[in-house]
């Protein structure tokens, strides 16, 4: 590993690509490994901290972790604009709907309220929350509200 480290660093701009990699390899145990992993391990503890996992109605058994607090104003606000029964609201009436109940200091004039919309909208159906109607365009309503 030594010699292609040498042979890169000979041809100049490669060595500065390769260059980063070679604090990655080491023995497992080693203090280079070790120090990796654990810098690691730290980081994806401190990024979980305030992040929740999320379901996808569209793509089944894929999750996202996702900004808690952005996710459950937009959950907690959808659910408060989203009727009991079909054929519900369409999806631009529900942000419209919802857009008031958003905090400012998560949502500044109802920044990226879309994509959480969205968001939320794909996790609560996995959850069997909120249900489409069988129309066009899409309609949201709830059919199971769990407290």
């Amino acid at each position: 590993m030594e010699a292609l480290w040498k042979a890169a660093k000979a041809r100049g701009a490669a060595a500065v690509a390769y260059e980063p990699l070679q604090h990655c390899v080491g023995v497992r145990g080693s203090p280079q490994q070790d120090k990796v992993s654990k810098s690691k391990a730290v980081g994806v503890a401190d990024m979980t901290d305030d992040k929740i996992e999320i379901e996808n109605f569209t793509s089944p058994g894929r999750t996202e972790l996702v900004n808690r607090a952005k996710f459950e104003a937009m959950r907690d606000a959808l659910l408060a604009v989203l009727p009991q029964e079909a054929p519900g609201l369409k999806v631009p009436d529900a942000k419209a709907a919802l857009l008031p109940l958003l905090p400012d200091a998560l949502f500044p004039q109802g920044a990226t309220a879309g994509w959480w919309l969205k968001a939320v909208q794909l996790d609560l159906e996995a959850k069997e929350i909120i249900q489409r109607a069988p129309t066009k365009p899409v309609q949201l309503y709830r059919v199971n509200v769990r407290n």
